[in-house]
């Protein structure tokens, strides 16, 4: 079992699950973008310790959290502060991202809830920072305004899960 602090960060929840198990076959080298408490880099170090595994976030006390974390469950993961592919300097055969997603006016200002603009962001650079054949998994809400932008870019509906207030949705690309 997965030990993880996240006082600093998201806490793993029904997102974060939905989204690990939809990579839950995947091997090659992972980043993974918006990793707050570390959880899904972790699990998916661990059940593929060979793999190269990155983490990024744009929040340093998250990063700093998905630190302890990581070194907490003996996984060798490398950390570094980024906004979206910011600092990403190599190529990935795994993209994972778990963006803010809920539209501005659905709740208080929350850097880890609500969307800044990075989902987009992810979306019209993930193809640079995937090997050829490499896998792209992102998850979405049924309240994350222009849902219908990963449809019309390639991206195929592979996961969903309803919640009393809102569906989640994992959709996932393939760089041919």
């Amino acid at each position: 079992m997965i030990e993880v602090s996240s006082k600093k960060s998201y806490p793993p929840e029904e997102d974060t699950f939905l989204l690990l198990s939809a990579i839950e076959n995947e091997k090659g080298d992972l980043l993974e973008i918006g990793t707050g408490s570390g959880y899904i880099a972790i699990s998916y170090k661990l059940k593929n310790p060979e793999a190269e595994v990155w983490a990024v976030d744009i929040d340093e006390s998250a990063l700093e959290e998905a630190k302890e974390n990581a070194k907490r469950n003996n996984a060798s993961i490398i950390f570094k502060l980024s906004d979206v592919f910011e600092n990403i300097d190599r190529k990935f055969d795994v993209i994972v991202f778990n963006p803010p997603y809920l539209p501005p006016d659905e709740m208080p200002p929350d850097n880890a809830l609500i969307d800044n603009g990075s989902l987009e962001k992810f979306i019209n650079e993930v193809k640079k920072y995937l090997k050829e054949g490499g896998r792209a998994y992102v998850l979405v809400s049924s309240l994350t305004p222009n849902l219908e932008i990963l449809e019309k870019r390639g991206w195929k509906k592979i996961k969903e899960k309803s919640l009393f207030f809102e569906k989640l949705f994992v959709y996932r690309l393939v760089n041919e």
